[in-house]
């Protein structure tokens, strides 16, 4: 119990690699342990390299703050006559739009094939 709130205290702390290990290492010794096995999952997802631009989002500020970002670029673009590279960046952005909603099912299929076991 004490290597759990150690790691519930790291997670206060915005510590993630931290509590992820405080976790892991309670889960080792209780591998029956469902609640943590379950927690260990979600910070291994969480922590995917594919989700770096979810991650991303999250730090400044989430969707709608990146949708506003996009919409004054966009239109800025489109306001300097740069009609071309309003045209790419529009194209960038629904593409980049598009891989943040499916890439967190993508990595939670991408883990159901390789079988990842703790332990």
């Amino acid at each position: 119990s004490k290597l759990i709130h150690l790691g519930i205290n790291a997670a206060f702390q915005n510590k993630e690699k931290e509590a992820q290990e405080y976790f892991r290492q309670a889960f080792l010794l209780n591998p029956e342990d469902k609640e943590l096995y379950s927690l260990l999952e979600g910070y291994e997802i969480d922590g995917h390299p594919l989700l770096a631009p979810n991650r991303f989002i999250d730090q400044v500020g989430g969707p709608a703050i990146v949708w506003v970002i996009g919409i004054v670029i966009y239109f800025s673009l489109l306001g300097t006559n740069l009609d071309k590279e309003a045209t790419l960046f529009i194209q960038c952005y629904v593409v980049f739009a598009l891989y943040t909603w499916i890439s967190l099912p993508l990595v939670k299929g991408l883990k159901k094939m390789k079988g990842y076991k703790y332990g």
